[in-house]
């Protein structure tokens, strides 16, 4: 076997393949839990602005790697992260449980991560991801993110913060 040839299969092990690329989109979302002086119970759903379609289909990721979401052969979640960005000193101990899923209007809801208990006093938390294929949801216009939570309402309004990064491949265009 030649050097060149040689060359070329080494370089290219491991590879999503010629003509693809692999890269990660980061995708960041607020919700702002209302305050419940008397600590009642949280609501069920928790929208995170901003994990929506229009700020995944216009990443500038895909135009750095030549390509765009309707050349996506693979996308799952990697990471993603909780934190509490007010109060100055809140926390998440009022969530007991909180499951974020995928969906649109064609395909049912597929759960991407949880977290199944939260640590006292955590102000950040990495929740479980969960194995998912989820091209064919991001590939959609009209995909969305939603959550399932459970636990009390916070004493003051709280501002959290997620953190979601996927991990694309895709052909070249």
């Amino acid at each position: 076997m030649s050097r060149v040839v040689l060359f070329a299969l080494v370089m290219t092990a491991g590879c999503p393949g010629l003509g693809q690329v692999a890269f990660d989109v980061k995708s960041q979302g607020q919700s702002t839990i209302p305050a419940s002086p008397t600590g009642g119970i949280l609501p069920s759903a928790l929208g995170f602005d901003g994990l929506g379609p229009t700020q995944f289909s216009q990443s500038q990721d895909f135009a750095n790697h030549n390509t765009n979401k309707d050349h996506l052969t693979s996308c799952r979640v990697s990471s993603l992260t909780l934190k509490v960005t007010s109060p100055s000193g809140g926390t998440l101990s009022f969530l007991t449980k909180i499951e974020f899923f995928i969906q649109t209007s064609t395909l049912a809801p597929v759960r991407i991560a949880e977290a199944l208990s939260i640590p006292p006093g955590a102000t950040t938390i990495d929740l479980a991801i969960d194995d998912q294929e989820i091209a064919p949801y991001a590939k959609s216009d009209n995909f969305s993110i939603t959550t399932k939570a459970s636990g009390t309402s916070p004493q003051q309004n709280t501002v959290i913060e997620a953190d979601l990064t996927l991990n694309i491949e895709a052909n070249v265009l």
